[in-house]
């Protein structure tokens, strides 16, 4: 989920929203299981602020729906969310417990949520030991890490065991700084070779994207070229007509022709204006439709007066005659 994406991002205000925001619509699709995890995830990014007291409210409310339920599952994730909350809150009693019942209920079925709970109970001996507690759930935390497989848990268990065993046994001590040490190796090579393919995949992008700005260019000038070339040919068009009405050309093909110069016209100016018709609708067909109608209202009583104007520009200019032969 967003919530999720945010928290790896180590944005945890942000995850806090939108977790939020997720759990409204998980109690409206009324899916218990959802809204345990909802409500775990949620106390966990309080845990992760320094809040710990606000990440029992959630908790609470985590582990009282799952009681609800009939799955060992579901009530396995509460406890251990609840668990580690209490151990951050420096009661160990409590947290133990819960931990404890959460691996006796998950069986190593759901490893996912194991793996958390050995982390947690490794954390705790870790610091407040014994050491012999400290390894067995660290290396309990490095296998199930290693079968999902999850490779910063395998690092974070590899480092903690290297300190566990140092000054005790030495030689598991550098076997477990050397797993670390290459399997940190390999996460700073693996996260190189995404970051350069991050920059192919920029580049590329920038690439098809430069290439259709060429394209567009290009098209855009030769529609350009087109529009100037149809304005120089209606002018000379129109000029033409002027010199055929001086010859013997028939009556109705000069009708015709001033009818299609004066067509020629209107169409180029409803060209001309198409495309901001189109950005003032938003490409939407019925305000388009409207303003081309009223377009040609005031279009078609102008084409008649033209046309009349035209004709009778036409008919006052003197027809040449044929030179009459001599005998």
């Amino acid at each position: 989920n967003i919530g999720g994406i945010y928290d790896d991002q180590k944005d945890e205000q942000k995850a806090i929203y939108y977790t939020k925001q997720s759990i409204v619509w998980i109690r409206k699709m009324k899916d218990t299981s959802l809204l345990v995890d909802g409500y775990t995830h949620l106390s966990n990014y309080y845990d992760k602020l320094g809040h710990p007291r606000q990440a029992l409210v959630y908790n609470q409310i985590a582990n009282e729906l799952a009681s609800r339920t009939h799955s060992d599952f579901i009530k396995g994730r509460a406890y251990i969310g609840i668990g580690h909350t209490y151990l951050l809150l420096k009661e160990p009693e409590i947290g133990l417990t819960f931990l404890h019942k959460a691996l006796a209920l998950l069986k190593m079925q759901d490893i996912l949520s194991a793996t958390y709970a050995y982390r947690f109970l490794s954390d705790y001996y870790t610091i407040a030991g014994p050491r012999d507690s400290a390894i067995k759930y660290t290396t309990k935390q490095l296998e199930v890490c290693k079968i999902l497989p999850y490779a910063d848990g395998v690092l974070d268990a590899a480092g903690k065991l290297a300190k566990q065993y140092e000054g005790y046994d030495q030689q598991k001590a550098i076997y477990y700084y050397k797993t670390a040490l290459d399997l940190n190796q390999k996460l700073f090579d693996s996260e190189k070779t995404r970051a350069f393919q991050n920059v192919v995949t920029a580049d590329e992008q920038e690439r098809r994207e430069q290439a259709e700005k060429q394209r567009e260019a290009a098209q855009e000038r030769k529609e350009n070229l087109q529009l100037i070339a149809i304005a120089i040919f209606i002018p000379i068009f129109i000029l033409v007509i002027f010199r055929l009405r001086r010859t013997k050309l028939h009556r109705r093909v000069l009708n015709f022709l001033e009818i299609l110069s004066l067509l020629l016209v209107f169409e180029f100016i409803t060209l001309l204006i198409h495309p901001f018709i189109e950005r003032s609708t938003g490409h939407r067909p019925i305000f388009e439709l409207m303003i081309l109608v009223g377009l040609a209202s005031v279009l078609v009583p102008t084409h008649h007066e033209l046309t009349h104007w035209l004709k009778t520009r036409l008919a006052a200019l003197p027809v040449s005659k044929p030179k009459e032969q001599k005998d």
